[in-house]
Parts: structure tokens; C-alpha cells; sequence
């Protein structure tokens, strides 16, 4: 399922046989007709939003997230560096990858010496869909009315996922 302004998505799931449902909407709107047909086909859906009921498969792929984390560390020390990173930028999308980028940098900046003991985590996403910030500056879900869309499928997330602590 994905917004018609990505027509080679199309394509790549037409030549692999799969089925195409066009949304006209954003993430969330997507998100939801995703549930609905998965529950009336007995789909299963994989996707690392949450809602209550539906938090063990979101919260197996964030732990996924931490390879990439791993990663960085193993490749982070092998070139020489000005010390510990102060800084991480991410991008927010659902806020999955984001918080699993704060909780691995929380339990692992004791025992490197990659991880600042004050590590400053900015956390970026769109003005035009901004429901992370949007959440934290107002204690609710807003829905936000969006006309543009990014380039990168799916990260014009309104709704954060459960699991950040935010509700």
C-alpha cells in the first residue's frame, strides 16, 4: 500500500505478483486500511507502528534496529575519531528507529568510549508532518493535514507509535 506518487512501487510489487492498494492519504491513513484488510483476509501485518493489542512484532523490529547501532560501533571504532559522539541526529518517521537509538545509546554509553556520557539526540522530522513534536509540545495525538509528501515512502508518520512513552 502506497501513495500513488510512487508509480515503480507499483510496478516492482506488479512483477512480483503482489497485490496493490492505492491509498489517497498519508502514513496513517495507509496504516489503518493495512489493518483492516490484514483482519478481514487473516493477514498477518508487519510494521513497527503499535496500537494497543499490536506491540510484540513493533517492538521485534525496533530490537532489529539495534544491528544497525551494533554496527556503527564495530565500524566506528576501527577509524580513528576525536573522541566520544556527541551528537546524534535521526530521523523520527513512527519514532521506532529514534527510540531505539536512544535506548541503545543510554544502556551502551557506559561501557564504550563511543557514546558521550552526555550524548545530545536531535531527532528530525518534517514541518509539514511533525506528530512526534507535535505530541510532546501538547500531551495529545494531533491529526495534522498534510499536502506534500517526502521522497522517502512512509515517513510522513502523524501518529507516534505506544511504545515511546508518549501516551
Amino acid at each position: 500500500m502506497f501513495h500513488k506518487q510512487y508509480p515503480w512501487i507499483e510496478l516492482s510489487l506488479f512483477i512480483k505478483n503482489g497485490e496493490i492498494i492505492l491509498v489517497d492519504g498519508n502514513y496513517d491513513k495507509t496504516l489503518q486500511i493495512a489493518k483492516k484488510e490484514s483482519e478481514l483476509n487473516n493477514w498477518k501485518l508487519i510494521t513497527n507502528n503499535t496500537w494497543d493489542g499490536y506491540t510484540q512484532i513493533p517492538m521485534d523490529i525496533m530490537c532489529g534496529y539495534s544491528t544497525i547501532f551494533r554496527e556503527f560501533e564495530l565500524q566506528y571504532q576501527q577509524f580513528k575519531h576525536n573522541g566520544p559522539i556527541t551528537h546524534l541526529m535521526i530521523q523520527a518517521g513512527t519514532g521506532g528507529l529514534a527510540a531505539c537509538a536512544s535506548i541503545w545509546s543510554y544502556l551502551n554509553k557506559n561501557n564504550t568510549n563511543i557514546w558521550c556520557k552526555d550524548l545530545k539526540m536531535i531527532i528530525v522530522e518534517p514541518m509539514i508532518c511533525d506528530g512526534i513534536y507535535q505530541k510532546v509540545q501538547n500531551g495529545v495525538n494531533t491529526d495534522i493535514v498534510y499536502k506534500n509528501y517526502s521522497t522517502m515512502t512512509g515517513l510522513n508518520c502523524v501518529f507516534p507509535v505506544i511504545l515511546l512513552g508518549l501516551y
